[in-house]
């Protein structure tokens, strides 16, 4: 497990277990009103009475609130399964040996952690256990400052794509189409910046991200932590041209771009751009470029999407 990853889930643990005392119960007992003590002393008589204010609810997930709301954690996640069986012709059974499968799939076992601290800091983590244990997101940002709050630290999606933007719980199909799997930058270390006019119908983002994105070829391990192999600075804006709530009817567009820096010094870096055949049946990967030496990428990525009542269609 990365070294952030266990200060904050530590971090986490000690203010939930160890919250701050409650100004009724300060030390400077001369300060507290008589008021105040004819109504805290009757509580302390009665064990019935939480005095930590921990309140237990369901709401989206498990909510936990801690004493006078200064805590607040919410505690979520999402299993998804499938099953099928993969048949292949006499080529692709002669270039991937073993590719043909017949098997259930637990595609997605994911862990959600939101806490807010204070109303000051908000903090996410997520992992993924399903076939490769993953750090899925893992940031914080401050909230109680106009222009910090708009800033996540950590391990988060660059703001790159509609479809990589988009949750696995919100998709058309299944799986997220090949080339946005094999392109998009998906999750790295470093920080974002997200903005919005007054009117919601333009947004634009920018940040600075270490590549950590793994070689591995099992599951879906573009968004493993390990070890960096250069850094991206990448944007994203979008556009709404078009839009009606009542109705749901509204036309998006947006335009995605990132500079990829890999070599240094005149050297240059291994990069790998390869994707699963849509579908976690396998772990074969049919389209792979294999690693290549480059000493920088750029990616552009356009994107429109129309929804009219049930009906929707996109593309990028």
């Amino acid at each position: 497990m990365p070294l952030t990853t266990k200060v904050l889930i530590i971090f986490l643990g000690i203010i939930f277990l160890f919250p701050a005392s409650p100004p009724l119960l300060r030390a400077d007992s001369e300060k507290i009103s008589a008021d105040a003590k004819s109504r805290l002393f009757p509580l302390l008589k009665d064990p019935s009475v939480d005095l930590f204010m921990t309140r237990f609810y369901w709401k989206n997930g498990l909510h936990i609130d801690g004493r006078y709301k200064k805590l607040r954690f919410r505690i979520g996640g999402a299993i998804m399964m499938d099953g099928g069986t993969v048949k292949t012709n006499t080529n692709i059974n002669r270039a991937f040996p073993g590719f043909e499968n017949t098997k259930p799939s637990l595609r997605k076992c994911t862990l959600d952690i939101n806490a807010v601290f204070f109303d000051s800091v908000e903090a996410k983590l997520q992992f993924d256990f399903a076939n490769i244990n993953e750090v899925k997101d893992e940031w914080i940002r401050f909230t109680n400052n106009s222009i910090l709050q708009r800033f996540r630290f950590g391990n988060l999606k660059e703001p790159f794509s509609l479809e990589n933007a988009s949750s696995d719980m919100n998709l058309s199909f299944m799986e997220k189409a090949l080339p946005s799997l094999a392109f998009s930058p998906g999750r790295n270390i470093g920080t974002r910046y997200d903005d919005l006019t007054s009117a919601g119908n333009l947004t634009w983002a920018i940040g600075a991200f270490f590549n950590t994105d793994s070689f591995n070829n099992e599951g879906s391990a573009a968004d493993q932590i390990g070890k960096s192999n250069g850094w991206d600075l990448t944007g994203r804006i979008t556009y709404l041209l078009k839009w009606n709530k009542k109705k749901r009817n509204f036309l998006h567009l947006g335009l995605s771009y990132t500079h990829q820096f890999r070599g240094k010094g005149g050297e240059k870096n291994d990069d790998r751009f390869s994707a699963l055949p849509e579908s976690y049946l396998t772990n074969t990967r049919l389209v792979d470029t294999g690693k290549f030496a480059v000493d920088s990428i750029d990616i552009l990525d356009t994107e429109v999407a129309y929804v009219s009542g049930p009906f929707s269609v996109q593309g990028e």
